[in-house]
């Protein structure tokens, strides 16, 4: 429910640094059963953690990281569908993959990719590019079992409940992201902060700062890995990022304006 007194700008942007733990975490987690970036969740998350922000009734007693996480795995996996639902293949893979269910061979992992291929009379680089394509396009459910055996365990039961830590790590998931952001260099911290704590696009960014959206886009994603690595290996060095090679002049008073 939302509450009567709406929280200051100031109020969300510190409710959002103090509690984006939340946000790296799901976003971590379901980037690798989706194959979405883990910065686009991340900003997608961020939107769920804002309206948790705003709706949230402390009168009611109960712990913001247990309201909080419905909001932000929810804005996810709203994300996921719709991208799910965007995505179309070329008309003769769709058809190549009717034939391939028609003659059960869809998901029969253990039968050789060659011998699919043969079956649907195409090179076994075809049939790839169609079953990776097909895979990409179907959004995995939370309620699939991981095996074929009715017993077999769901992706959800696979996944740690970490309601109850969310609420004891809520401290040491500030203390953390700010560590992680002091190992930053200025310029990336400025980014990161600027897009997701402060929520402007990245082209205000750039005009702020003085610097392209190209090199904001870049900055961005170098931060996210960054601090990616950094809350997942708490006391590690940043890590080196590669291939992109920036030198850019910035007057401080820029980065703190």
């Amino acid at each position: 429910m939302q509450t009567a007194n709406r929280p200051t700008m100031s109020e969300r942007q510190q409710q959002v640094l103090s509690h984006i733990g939340l946000v790296y975490r799901t976003a971590h987690r379901l980037s690798r059963i989706s194959r979405e970036p883990f910065e686009d969740l991340v900003q997608v998350g961020i939107l769920g953690l804002i309206r948790a922000i705003d709706r949230f009734d402390p009168a009611r007693g109960n712990a913001f990281s247990s309201f909080a996480a419905p909001y932000i795995q929810g804005e996810m996996q709203h994300y996921l569908r719709d991208r799910a639902d965007s995505i179309r293949l070329p008309r003769r893979w769709q058809e190549l993959a009717r034939q391939a269910q028609k003659l059960g061979l869809l998901g029969m992992e253990r039968l050789p990719e060659q011998q699919i291929a043969h079956a649907l009379g195409i090179t076994l680089d075809e049939w790839l590019a169609v079953s990776e394509a097909q895979r990409n396009r179907v959004p995995l459910s939370l309620d699939a079992p991981l095996g074929p055996h009715p017993e077999a365990p769901t992706l959800a039961e696979s996944l740690p409940d970490r309601t109850g830590q969310y609420r004891r790590q809520n401290d040491e998931d500030r203390l953390l992201l700010q560590q992680a952001l002091s190992s930053l260099d200025p310029l990336t911290r400025d980014i990161v902060e600027s897009v997701f704590l402060r929520e402007c696009t990245r082209h205000e960014t750039a005009r702020r700062i003085g610097i392209s959206p190209v090199t904001v886009s870049r900055r961005l994603r170098q931060g996210v890995a960054q601090l990616q690595h950094l809350l997942q290996d708490p006391g590690s060095a940043p890590p080196e990022v590669t291939g992109y090679p920036i030198t850019i002049a910035v007057d401080p008073r820029r980065l703190s304006a």
